[in-house]
């Protein structure tokens, strides 16, 4: 039409848009300019929407089932989900994501999601079917080879003394596309780095036990907390930790997979490790408490944080992780137990089309909260999707000495210049209790974080935040499109938290952060908190275009004034919010 035609004309040949431009482009997008477009949408209630399989998470005997819906606040009708493949009944669910398991090679499977209403009565045995949705799927071919490390040529020892790296590392050298390297149960295999590869199953049905000796674990290329780490000196790096006069090498991981690269500047990729799948019934066990201490300091006790006894070694930034994951596609992560690295526990970076799904994570030695309290790993984080996409967090469970989930992107001017962001994250159906901290976004987020989803989170026993979006003036970064709902949150330091002011000023970001479209809802807060909720934004820069909707308060309890916060907010809009009389509200904009 012509005021298509009279829009391309205008942008063609100017760089800005006076108010008549910017009315013949309101009357081009007026609706006859997409009147062409026909949307098909598939039946779907509130309820149930968006049935999908991660294409990581189908194996040769496993499926993983995704779906959404809206926050439970909205849907009085609703019960529960049952599931169904090839019009057999699996099971029932109240939460949104399912696991088929025990499935033959090659097969294929019409799995189906059904969501249940409410009995019409009490009488009722059973309520009404409100709809449901189909997918198709068909599972992956058997392991074309099944190696197993305790038998010939490999002979591990699992004796959890004897050095077991050679022989396992070999079985994974030796591994074909599409094959199995087994660690079987009833056995514990001690062993320092391994290195993954594309095309193939690690299975950990006994224990994986990473030696205390950091010679084991080779220096390389990595990125701690937001910086990347290698041998340059101080006057000749960008970036780097300014405590320490040079910037080297971190120790590798127990299990690594992918090499860093960076790539270009605000691109995906490159994605060097594909089609990785790390499972089993056992355990891998970073040993972290003893390594950390020959690597750098790791837990504490007391005095102020000081690790007890002191580590001869004075930098924490080159402790390795239990799995570190750079330039990845199609990983899955399911069923074993990840604990106790000498930091993070789960780290992809610059990764893509991530699952982890039913894991558990532990960092904490004796399930106390407080870095005063109990033995914990320092920066013991379960998860931390780094410059990732499309990742899933189903169904897992956390006891850590620090964050449960937190999404980064780099840290200061080093992570804004790279601008590779963390987008299209789900963490769903996770609890996380007796923990130093929760379900979080940041504080090293420069590179961005967007479109994020928490759903159906319980959180419970928490020294630091539930919910908490944290940055600083010097990150920079825009933090947009995140939605937090279903969640449970009881008896923490602080319910929920969106904040500018954690962290350094070193080496800062050109430009201050941004934290906007976020949206709270359906979130119970029970017990004794030291405060409900804050907002802290910074004068320049606002916190803005926040909903609070449908907040609960039970046997609440909160010890700090103004223990309901809006600062430097704007367009923030709460409905179906009303607060104990024990929660008062501040707005100090």
């Amino acid at each position: 039409g012509k005021a298509e035609k009279e829009l391309l004309q205008t942008l063609s040949g100017k760089r800005t848009l006076s108010e008549t431009d910017l009315g013949i482009l309101k009357k081009a997008l007026s609706g006859r300019a997409f009147a062409v477009c026909k949307v098909r949408v598939r039946e779907a209630e509130g309820c149930l929407y968006h049935l999908h399989v991660p294409k990581e998470a189908v194996t040769e005997d496993s499926v993983c089932l995704l779906w959404n819906r809206q926050a439970l606040s909205g849907l009085k009708h609703f019960s529960h989900y049952e599931i169904y493949d090839n019009g057999q009944k699996l099971g029932e669910t109240g939460k949104i994501s399912y696991t088929a398991r025990g499935l033959a090679p090659q097969s294929t499977h019409i799995f189906e999601v059904a969501a249940i209403g409410r009995p019409a009565s009490p009488a009722a045995e059973e309520g009404t079917e409100i709809c449901r949705q189909s997918v198709t799927v068909t599972t992956r071919k058997a392991a074309v080879a099944v190696l197993d490390v305790t038998k010939y040529p490999y002979f591990a020892v699992g004796d959890g003394i004897a050095s077991d790296t050679a022989a396992i590392q070999q079985a994974i050298d030796d591994c074909p596309a599409g094959g199995e390297v087994c660690l079987p149960a009833g056995y514990v295999f001690c062993c320092g780095a391994l290195f993954l590869k594309s095309d193939m199953t690690f299975r950990v049905d006994g224990i994986l036990l990473g030696t205390d000796d950091p010679d084991e674990y080779p220096p390389v290329v990595c990125r701690w907390e937001g910086y990347r780490k290698l041998r340059l000196t101080k006057e000749h790096q960008q970036n780097t930790v300014p405590v320490f006069e040079e910037n080297v090498y971190s120790h590798a991981s127990l299990l690594n997979a992918g090499v860093y690269d960076s790539g270009e500047p605000g691109r995906t990729g490159p994605y060097h490790t594909k089609r990785l799948r790390i499972c089993g019934r056992g355990m891998i066990n970073g040993n972290g408490f003893s390594l950390s201490y020959n690597e750098g300091p790791c837990w504490y006790t007391g005095r102020k944080g000081l690790p007890i006894p002191q580590s001869p070694k004075r930098d924490q930034n080159v402790r390795g992780r239990v799995i570190a994951v750079y330039n990845g596609e199609e990983i899955y992560i399911s069923d074993v137990t990840v604990a106790y690295g000498p930091a993070w526990t789960i780290h992809p970076v610059f990764s893509r089309n991530v699952t982890i799904d039913n894991v558990k994570m532990i960092s904490m030695a004796n399930g106390r909260t407080g870095t005063t309290e109990g033995m914990l790993t320092l920066n013991g984080d379960g998860v931390d999707p780094d410059s990732s996409t499309h990742v899933n967090i189903a169904g897992c469970y956390f006891t850590v000495g620090d964050d449960a989930v937190a999404i980064k992107s780099g840290r200061n001017r080093q992570g804004h210049e790279q601008a590779r962001p963390s987008a299209y994250i789900r963490v769903t159906d996770c609890v996380c209790v007796d923990s130093k901290g929760a379900f979080a976004i940041g504080s090293e987020q420069s590179g961005g974080v967007h479109d994020v989803l928490f759903q159906n989170l319980h959180i419970e026993n928490i020294t630091n935040f539930g919910l908490w979006i944290k940055s600083a003036p010097c990150r920079g970064g825009l933090v947009e499109d995140v939605i937090m709902r279903d969640c449970v949150l009881k008896d923490t330091g602080g319910a929920m938290q969106v904040e500018y002011n954690h962290g350094g000023d070193e080496d800062p970001a050109p430009v201050l952060p941004v934290t906007r479209r976020i949206a709270f809802e359906d979130l119970s807060f029970i017990g004794k908190h030291k405060f409900g909720v804050r907002l802290i934004g910074h004068p320049e820069s606002p916190i803005y275009d926040v909903d609070m909707k449908d907040f609960r308060f039970q046997d609440f309890t909160a010890k700090r004034a103004g223990k309901f916060v809006t600062e430097n907010c704007r367009d923030v809009r709460m409905s179906g919010v009303t607060l104990p009389d024990s929660l008062s509200w501040e707005d100090k904009l």
